[in-house]
């Protein structure tokens, strides 16, 4: 059997923690890393980890995109695969079962989720200034490290075996995310010059985990 790592990260004060003792599932271990939230309490199913004085020198969105894109730089334990889901989900117990099936059903090397609205690059740059806000500058530096044929994803559900190769693509992508991003991110703007769509399992949507959530955007 598989053993894999549900993960997830809050930086800063922003967001809250919740319980998930009634939906976890004990084949899974469940790690929260967080910046000494006030909600990190015990007896929530949650083994946390406090990022409090560690990569201080990033600013909170870059802090929780290391942890995203370079799990290995911070598990502590023997694994085969992390799920990673943003921490504004809230999942109930079919969310962690469908990831389960997944895995052992599909073997994916390293899932990530096409976007619903299939967007372009053009598409995803105005999107990213004028809704997000993202800074025209950085969005320059986007289009300067731009590499390959840009592909249209959602990056908030993430499932990854656990290779040295894997590995080093999420290394590269949080690189060059950190590279063209100040502060806030937008990396569905770099995976696709990092990791080439090939290589990718893209069989799963967003509106499955949306669908196995009780909130989000939270």
């Amino acid at each position: 059997m598989a053993k894999v790592i549900f993960y997830t990260a809050q930086t800063g004060k922003r967001g809250f923690i919740p319980s998930i003792k009634e939906q976890q599932l004990n084949t899974f271990t469940y790690l929260f890393f967080h910046d000494s939230h006030y909600q990190a309490t015990e007896d929530k199913g949650w083994t946390y980890r406090n990022m409090y004085h560690q990569f201080r020198d990033l600013p909170n969105p870059k802090r929780q995109r290391l942890i995203k894109m370079c799990p290995h730089l911070f598990m502590h334990l023997e694994y085969d695969y992390t799920v990673w889901v943003d921490c504004k989900f809230y999942q109930h117990r079919k969310f962690y079962e469908l990831c389960n099936d997944i895995i052992k059903k599909e073997q994916p090397n390293f899932m990530v989720c096409k976007h619903q609205l299939d967007r372009t690059f053009e598409d995803e740059m105005f999107f990213a200034e004028h809704v997000k806000n993202i800074p025209p500058e950085d969005l320059d530096k986007v289009k300067e490290h731009k590499v390959g044929n840009f592909y249209s994803t959602d990056t908030c559900w993430i499932i990854r075996k656990n290779t040295h190769e894997n590995n080093m693509l999420g290394m590269r992508w949080f690189n060059m995310t950190n590279v063209c991003f100040t502060n806030e991110c937008r990396d569905q703007l770099t995976i696709s010059s990092c990791i080439d769509k090939n290589y990718l399992s893209m069989n799963h949507t967003i509106d499955e985990l949306e669908e196995h959530s009780f909130t989000r955007h939270v």
